[in-house]
């Protein structure tokens, strides 16, 4: 029989597997504990596992892929300043492939590059923005100015119409 597992529940059981693929190999009973703490049959999350780790292959290059983006910016820090003998046996002892250690150092050095891109582009449409208020600004003072005139010369118009008279009568 099929049992439908609403979406919170899946979500929730497929982020503690991935915390899980952090670990290599995971804690025995792993799978199990996490199984019997959300009632589900143990195939189920096993079969909820195979995908991810599938899913997770098809996306990258290998293992690394799985980790969360603080293991991965961990592992870029910790390895940083190894030599080339302390860095091979940090990354056989972890798991970790030598192309995805340098793909997340690239991330790494680049995360700041898209926020000063972003706060560029930000200053840039604030400038826009101002200058187009200072020309609607200075567009409303000259029309303000035209249409006091405006009235001014209405109110002017019919003063001299009372003292004078209409130019009709002539």
């Amino acid at each position: 029989m099929l049992h439908e597992y609403s979406k919170e529940l899946k979500d929730k059981v497929r982020k503690e597997l991935i915390e899980l693929l952090e670990y290599d190999p995971a804690p025995s009973g792993s799978l199990q504990k996490i199984a019997a703490a959300h009632s589900i049959p143990i195939t189920t999350v096993y079969s909820w596992n195979s995908d991810l780790k599938r899913t997770a292959k098809s996306l990258g290059s290998g293992k690394g892929d799985y980790r969360s983006s603080v293991a991965k910016f961990h592992a870029v820090v910790a390895t940083a300043k190894m030599s080339e003998i302390e860095l091979g046996e940090y990354l056989r002892s972890n798991g970790i492939m030598r192309e995805d250690l340098d793909s997340w150092r690239k991330i790494c050095e680049q995360a700041n590059e898209a926020q000063a891109e972003r706060a560029r582009l930000q200053m840039s449409e604030l400038a826009k923005e101002k200058a187009k208020v200072k020309a609607l600004s200075a567009e409303l003072h000259r029309k303000e100015k035209a249409l006091a005139e405006a009235a001014a010369l209405l109110v002017l118009r019919k003063k001299a119409d009372a003292i004078w008279g209409d130019n009709e009568e002539d």
